[in-house]
């Protein structure tokens, strides 16, 4: 499977994606600053100390990291550094002591 396409190039996104196979289940993990919008059927995980700037639509996704901006998945975990800066629409979510949720 590709990776997604991303939106374009802002010019600011010195972040990168990259795929991993994670309990069978290949995954997209977002390191360092990505300004983008990101839509996969691939689950996401924001690293702990990665920022992305847009929005993340996918079926799973942890939020390790920071993302400023909307997220959408079925399953959405926010780890106890991470941090969600935008609307989140989930059918579960879970935040762990400590994790932020800040909704518009």
């Amino acid at each position: 499977m590709k990776l997604p396409e991303l939106n374009g190039d802002h010019g600011r996104s010195p972040g990168f994606l990259s795929r991993w196979r994670r309990v069978k289940e290949e995954w997209l993990e977002i390191e360092g600053y990505l300004v983008d919008s990101l839509r996969t059927e691939m689950p996401v995980r924001v690293k702990a100390g990665a920022t992305f700037v847009g929005n993340i639509i996918a079926p799973k996704i942890t939020v390790e990291g920071t993302v400023s901006g909307s997220v959408y998945g079925r399953e959405i975990e926010v780890a106890s550094n991470g941090q969600i800066w935008g609307d989140v629409l989930a059918i579960a979510l879970r935040i762990a002591s400590g994790g932020k949720v800040q909704g518009w």
